[in-house]
């Protein structure tokens, strides 16, 4: 990780994005092996929360799988008609990697060249075998069909996803708990980084007030030391993180008189986004804290 000061340097040193096409020509150029730099340095470029949304998401499916071809658009598969729980789960994988199901929501929709779809291998113990699968899209039993504008963040596509019979590489390890669970951490970390470098960037680009950069680098420094381990205690620090980012945003939005007007429609356009994955994030919190207290009273 580059020291915080000198990577903030760097990512403003460099001009906003023109288009979304050269926000996608960027991320895929970069090396996202470290993730979390990547995320930062890249989305002090962006010029829409939607920019900032895809190049956290692209660098944290990079985190959970290095593997990935990095000059290529992925996408994490698991939601289905029924939701997307383990017992929910009904897409199927068989021991040669054949696939066959429906996924319902697929972030950046047909861009996206490498699945990791989730998907039910058998029982276990009474309970659905779940593994995850890498799945090349250019298969013609692999059909991805654009969903409709879903009234925020219009520049990044989603699609939902039709397999009939395309083949795989099954994922080594479980599917739900080492690929679904880790995933929903890493996106949240990468993300939460992506949306503050994206802030800040406006804050000083526009010569803000010096209170909002200074909680800026504090929300973002955090996000840089954050484990990347899906851990109790990393979910707490995380959900904690979050707050904290929320009453930043309230005080940026104070400002935005002083941005651009199209800037500003399009933040009152696409800030919903900051909220759609709270819910469940507060109930990984949640149960973190019984965990924890559990294992803290076990101890007393």
């Amino acid at each position: 990780m580059i020291e915080m000061i000198h990577l903030l340097k760097l990512g403003l040193s460099e001009p906003q994005y023109s288009s979304f096409d050269e926000c996608e020509n960027a991320c895929l150029a970069a090396n996202k092996s470290d993730s979390i730099t990547a995320t930062i340095k890249l989305s002090l470029r962006a010029t829409s929360i939607g920019q900032a949304f895809a190049i956290g998401y692209r660098c944290a499916l990079q985190a959970l799988l290095p593997e990935l071809k990095q000059d290529q658009w992925a996408a994490f598969c698991a939601t289905e008609l029924k939701g997307n729980h383990p017992k929910q789960i009904e897409t199927h994988v068989n021991g040669e990697g054949i696939i066959h199901g429906h996924k319902t929501f697929v972030s950046m929709g047909t861009k996206a060249q490498q699945l990791i779809v989730l998907a039910k291998a058998g029982e276990q113990d009474e309970r659905p075998l779940l593994k995850a699968v890498l799945v090349n899209a250019a298969q013609d039993e692999m059909r991805i069909s654009d969903m409709p504008d879903l009234g925020m963040i219009p520049d990044i596509p989603h699609g939902q996803l039709m397999i009939s019979g395309a083949h795989g590489k099954v994922l080594s390890g479980d599917g739900y708990l080492e690929f679904s669970k880790r995933f929903r951490t890493l996106e949240d970390v990468h993300v939460l980084a992506s949306f503050v470098s994206f802030i800040i960037s406006m804050v000083v680009r526009y010569k803000l007030s010096d209170e909002l950069l200074t909680r800026g680098v504090y929300l973002l420094q955090g996000c840089a030391d954050h484990s990347l381990q899906n851990s109790a205690s990393q979910h707490l620090v995380l959900d904690e993180r979050f707050k904290l980012f929320d009453e930043w945003v309230v005080e940026f939005e104070k400002s935005l008189s002083e941005l651009p007007d199209s800037f500003s429609d399009a933040w009152e356009r696409d800030r919903k986004l900051f909220h759609i994955a709270g819910k469940a994030r507060q109930k990984r919190a949640q149960n973190a804290l019984k965990d924890i207290k559990t294992l803290l009273q076990a101890k007393a």
